[in-house]
């Protein structure tokens, strides 16, 4: 490791200065390419967790969309009745990030000699990933004014009959799948930052709770279709 990998590893021994200072730049954008900066801002700001569990909900909602648009729950909803479903499943969802998947971070983080609290993982989630989140779930808008409810279900006899709206969501839907990618980055980053090393050992750390979660769903559903299958 060289000296300004150390350095910047090593950030909660320096001075800040002022920890709301920010030279004017938007957080919003600053974050596409400069996450750990970004990070330190609001970690060493005076209110680091302002507004983050409503960002958390909102940016949760903004993937139940997309969860919604994947897997066409517009095939057996109506339209009120998806909205309701996204609804209640983002803000479950959003809750248990902040509220489970923080501490978890943490904790698993912790093997690795991470030092970031259970607060530190609530910024990452709430003021980094869920801002990221929402911008990228604001390409929804242009999404939706061209294929409508077609966004959701498994037929599109519209979009099918125009070409040129086909080749214009499928632009945004590859805009979308990078821009993902992109951030999935920038909260490995942002994690690495708030734990004190580097994004590498945050990916170890991403990875071992995406299969301790495949794992616990996969015992649970297990468990269910034993319990149902069961004659009685």
């Amino acid at each position: 490791m060289n000296d300004n990998d150390r350095n910047d590893l090593n950030w909660r021994d320096e001075e800040s200065g002022d920890p709301n200072q920010r030279d004017g730049r938007s957080p919003w954008l600053e974050l596409w390419v400069h996450p750990r900066q970004v990070t330190r801002w609001f970690l060493r700001s005076t209110e680091p967790l302002k507004n983050a569990l409503p960002l958390a909900l909102l940016a949760a909602v903004f993937g139940a969309f997309n969860t919604a648009s994947s897997s066409n729950w517009g095939d057996d909803s109506s339209v009120i009745g998806m909205i309701f479903r996204i609804l209640i499943t983002g803000l479950i969802s959003g809750l248990a990030g902040y509220y489970i998947g923080a501490p978890l971070l943490r904790w698993v983080g912790s093997w690795f000699g991470g030092e970031g609290t259970t607060d530190d993982m609530k910024v990452v989630i709430g003021q980094i990933a869920s801002r990221a989140s929402i911008l990228l779930g604001l390409l929804l808008i242009p999404e939706l004014l061209i294929a409508g409810k077609e966004l959701f279900t498994s037929a599109t006899p519209q979009l099918d009959a125009e070409p040129i709206r086909a080749a214009g969501l499928s632009f945004l839907l590859i805009l979308e799948a990078a821009l993902g990618l992109w951030l999935f980055i920038v909260s490995l980053q942002s994690i690495g930052e708030a734990h004190g090393f580097s994004a590498w050992k945050a990916l170890a750390v991403e990875l071992i709770l995406i299969v301790a979660a495949f794992v616990v769903v996969f015992i649970f559903a297990m468990i269910v279709l034993a319990v149902f299958s069961t004659p009685f």
